[in-house]
């Protein structure tokens, strides 16, 4: 149904179609990059545009510096101070080695 008409000579027989004619071109999709040509009656612009002055601001007066007060200068680290000692978890350490000693012992004997 889709396929070309069978002809004697083959496919390759057949002449080529003439391609579509093609249409007078406008300059549609370049006209977008040209530079817009300034009129010949309109004033030229002159100083900086409207979008430069909307984000420039008005120079300030530069403030005027805070007066120099006297800074202590701290004397070096501090030293580290040490940590107590937990007596408490030697003792503990202490109890359960000798515990599992006591068992260890214990179970050899018996």
């Amino acid at each position: 149904m889709l396929e070309a008409p069978f002809a004697p000579q083959g496919l390759a027989a057949q002449p080529l179609a003439a391609p579509p004619p093609r249409a007078q071109a406008t300059g549609d999709a370049t006209r977008a990059f040209q530079a817009q040509q300034a009129q010949p009656g309109a004033p030229a612009q002159q100083g900086p545009s409207e979008f430069t002055r909307m984000f420039q601001a008005p120079a300030a007066a530069p403030p005027e510096p805070p007066a120099p007060k006297a800074v202590k200068k701290p004397g070096g680290r501090l030293p580290i101070p040490k940590k107590k000692t937990n007596h408490l978890l030697w003792i503990l350490i202490g109890i359960a080695v000798v515990l599992a000693l006591a068992l260890v012992v214990y179970l050899l004997v018996k």
